[in-house]
């Protein structure tokens, strides 16, 4: 009988897995997919070394192996988001086999199980279902899974294959994402062997994460990292790891605020290293994110997939440790605290699969209106998405798109944005169509001809003091200006492709920054004063200063 039920189980509860998830196979593509695609379909090897063509994929984060990831699904899927899903869903069920494998160095078979249950079923592994350009951290999240659990094997056997296992999964996991480059640390906190030689063989993992920082540093011609997000100070960053990212992932993917401290601490209770412990390993996954913008939305809260891996071992372990505490209560205790664990994870999941797919079907409206109606420039926050979107439809339909995208990352002026396009780049005519999908408004260029005239007015300032050193398509910048009444902005303009145009405009809030520059690109400098002034540009064209 007790056999029948666990065979039950065994089919009933991956059966149920793939109904809830159902609904994200049916997301459409999200920001960035496209721009993960085209990369996937540059040469390997040249995205792997060659600043400028990474450059066409992300200036920004040195994750080579994510366009890789896409290749295969390009060749058998093209535009069929369903494929990539299932891709992404292969991923999420290897990595809670991997948490299973580990869950087995510290607890018996079923606790194990449960382990990769509360995994499986937490909005993290859903969302990532969902949102194919977040793939970096499942496959990451994968390998660093299977390093730590290849170290354990090492410690067991003191086979040697292991370890070299280990280190080179290691490598491929920041190759995914540097975000798991902490790794190590959580080696030297579990590792069983003598101080000397957990030294020793962190060591070596040290090396390749410093071979892997130079290889960053010589692609993304620095650390990397959005210029257009303050560097936090010190009491910030400790604010944000202790408090702000806690806080806000825990009532995002659980509804509590600090759950993630609330485990450690019940196993604390009952196990006080093991309490402390967990509690590191979380500082340790949430590490990384220093730099981020922590915000509630789940997107954000789908980064965390490696601390969702972590929690469900700790949930685990404490229901483990609670029951042989209580005995005589054993199944009353176990089967209420996954009940409330899974209603916790599930609870907010109609939310996350409604902002993901919201997000999604905006892309899809927008896409299906530039590719049905003749639309000459398109304004948006995301407006590389579709001027990447022509250029991979372009190829399998051998059609000539032409397309102009016009917009800013922060906020926006729109008139601004149209008024530096017209002057300093390209000309519009009355008749050109305006599609603006936050607004759902198709405009025509001569109803706004007006607004941009008066904005033209505004462009009272002097050029901003910047100097600029470009080699080999490498840019490093420093900003001498110390106005502060007002915000620097970088404006972009690259050709993709015959026609088919990007210009758009990104904050700076650091006083020095480097990054990569595309063969053709020409960058333009303005100041922007709080009262809606802003200066005439600075330009950088063929490594050269333009005034205006």
């Amino acid at each position: 009988m007790k056999t029948r039920i666990n065979l039950i189980s065994f089919f009933l509860i991956p059966l149920f897995h793939i109904l809830v998830a159902l609904p994200f196979f049916g997301i459409w593509f999200l920001p960035d997919d496209f721009v993960s695609i085209y990369g996937s379909m540059q040469n390997p090897l040249k995205l792997l070394f060659s600043r400028e063509d990474y450059a066409l994929f992300n200036r920004w984060f040195f994750t080579p192996l994510l366009p890789l990831s896409f290749k295969l699904d390009w060749h058998l899927f093209k535009l069929n988001p369903i494929g990539y899903h299932f891709h992404n869903y292969l991923v999420i069920l290897m990595n809670a086999i991997v948490i299973y494998k580990i869950a087995k160095f510290y607890l018996p078979t079923f606790y194990s199980l449960l382990s990769s249950l509360f995994f499986l079923f937490s909005i993290p592994a859903f969302v990532n279902i969902g949102a194919l350009s977040w793939r970096h951290y499942i496959w990451g999240c994968l390998f660093t899974l299977l390093s730590f659990y290849l170290y354990k094997r090492f410690e067991q056997t003191n086979i040697r294959k292991f370890l070299i296992s280990s280190i080179m999964c290691y490598f491929v996991a920041i190759l995914f994402k540097s975000a798991f480059a902490t790794l190590p640390l959580a080696i030297l906190l579990l590792s069983k062997l003598r101080p000397s030689k957990r030294i020793k063989i962190l060591g070596i993992y040290m090396c390749v994460f410093l071979f892997y920082l130079i290889w960053r540093i010589h692609i993304l011609g620095g650390i990397g990292g959005y210029f257009f997000i303050p560097s936090p100070t010190v009491s910030g960053s400790i604010f944000t790891i202790l408090f702000k990212i806690p806080y806000t992932i825990s009532k995002t993917i659980w509804g509590v605020p600090f759950f993630i401290y609330l485990i450690p601490i019940g196993l604390f209770i009952v196990r006080k290293r093991l309490g402390i412990a967990i509690f590191f390993l979380v500082l340790i996954s949430i590490s990384p994110f220093i730099f981020t913008r922590a915000d509630e939305s789940y997107i954000f809260a789908a980064k965390f997939i490696l601390t969702s891996a972590i929690v469900a071992l700790a949930l685990a372990l404490l229901i483990y440790y609670l029951i042989k505490v209580r005995e005589g209560l054993k199944n009353y205790i176990c089967l209420l605290m996954c009940i409330l664990i899974l209603t916790l994870q599930m609870i907010n999941l109609p939310r996350a699969f409604s902002e993901l797919n919201l997000l999604s079907q905006s892309i899809k409206s927008t896409c299906s209106i530039l590719s049905s109606q003749k639309i000459k420039v398109i304004y948006d926050p995301y407006v590389w998405i579709y001027n990447y979107f022509y250029l991979v439809k372009g190829r399998p339909y051998k059609r000539r798109l032409k397309l102009i995208g016009i917009g800013a990352l922060d906020k926006g002026d729109f008139p601004l944005d149209l008024y530096l396009y017209q002057k300093y780049v390209g000309c519009l005519s009355n008749s050109d169509t305006i599609l603006i999908p936050s607004k759902g408004e198709i405009l025509r260029y001569r109803s706004l001809k007006r607004a941009i005239k008066e904005k033209g007015k505004e462009q009272t300032l002097e050029v901003p003091k910047i100097i600029l050193d470009c080699k080999s398509n490498l840019l490093k910048a420093k900003i001498l200006d110390k106005a502060s009444m007002g915000s620097l902005r970088l404006y972009l303009l690259s050709q993709l492709g015959e026609g088919n145009i990007m210009f758009y405009g990104v904050p700076i809030n650091k006083k020095s920054f480097s990054f990569p520059i595309r063969k053709g690109e020409v960058l333009f400098f303005f100041f922007v004063s709080c009262d809606g002034r802003f200066s005439k540009p600075l330009i950088f064209r063929n490594q050269r200063y333009l005034r205006d």
